[in-house]
């Protein structure tokens, strides 16, 4: 492997992943205080130890996905996954100059596989730019809700609230096994 991955605790590798996210982005839209509730925060970094890529996994707070469409559509999509385990996937990012390298496909290893540990869980997850969507999609989720988001800048895009409710009926098990292959 090229890069190693990390779960990090520390407030200094918080304040580091929040700052890459942002970097990649462009945008303030991702706060600290939300990564240090997240279960889990992966970060991932090159042989130089530069931090090249990283995601949450939250199953701890109100999830931030429902947070960007209206008030009365986040709580029907509570309402329904009333007493079922959950778990958000997301601020998944790359850096710019590993989009389309080993890393980035060492990045997807690591979430697939911790999807595959969470066979027993729904997943959520959103993006606001379609590519991202046509990849999820590959991999097998259900739209949720397609339309107006507001993310946490105040700007409006375009987006996709999406799941998994049974990873056996998608390909990432698949996908899972493949890449592994492919990495070695």
């Amino acid at each position: 492997m090229c890069t190693r991955a990390e779960k990090i605790t520390s407030e200094e590798d918080l304040k580091t992943f929040v700052e890459c996210y942002e970097r990649v982005y462009g945008k303030s839209i991702l706060t600290l205080d939300f990564a240090r509730e997240c279960e889990d925060v992966y970060l991932f970094r090159d042989e130089e130890g530069t931090p090249v890529g990283g995601y949450t996994i939250n199953t701890k707070q109100a999830y931030r996905t429902l947070s960007f469409i209206p008030a009365e559509l986040a709580a029907h999509f509570r309402g329904q996954a009333s007493g079922v385990k959950t778990y958000e996937l997301g601020t998944i990012w790359v850096a710019e100059n590993w989009r389309n390298g080993r890393e980035k496909l060492e990045v997807s290893l690591h979430i697939l596989g911790n999807m595959i540990t969470r066979h027993d869980a729904v997943m959520i997850g959103c993006t606001g730019v379609e590519s991202n969507y046509k990849l999820y999609s590959r991999y097998g989720v259900k739209l949720a809700y397609y339309g107006p988001m507001k993310r946490p800048d105040g700007d409006y895009v375009q987006g996709w609230i999406f799941y998994i409710d049974d990873l056996s009926c998608t390909k990432v098990p698949a996908m899972y096994e493949a890449l592994k292959k492919r990495l070695g």
